[in-house]
């Protein structure tokens, strides 16, 4: 069976809120900025490979592959969208210091939710 790519978009929905008492409201919500890239990262590659026929390498490479396919294909905002949330996700993921979590949270939850309705 397939993952369904909307099950991390949810957690990262749930992850935002800030309620889990087992870590910090910030360990939460930088987990649900990079659960929200891989969502939709997940979920437009899928989207990639039935429709415009994407192979992917299975390497970092495909971060820019995927975004570089569509825009190929006549979808940049799905491309744009994508980059967005690598770089909220690459800021979370990798800096001791986040500038502005809580917009980056809004911005990446936005921005999945709208590459998971354009890719239906």
């Amino acid at each position: 069976m397939s993952f369904k790519w909307d099950d991390y978009l949810r957690l990262a929905q749930y992850l935002g809120k800030g309620k889990i008492k087992e870590c910090s409201q910030e360990a939460a919500r930088r987990t649900a900025v990079s659960r929200a890239y891989y969502a939709a990262f997940g979920h437009a590659r899928k989207y990639a490979q039935a429709n415009f026929g994407f192979t992917p390498t299975q390497t970092a490479d495909d971060h820019r592959l995927i975004r570089e396919c569509f825009k190929k294909n006549r979808e940049p905002n799905i491309a744009r969208w994508l980059d967005e949330l690598r770089r909220c996700r690459n800021s979370c993921d990798y800096n001791d210091k986040v500038r502005n979590l809580s917009e980056k949270l809004q911005q990446s939850l936005q921005n999945a939710q709208k590459i998971f309705n354009k890719l239906k």
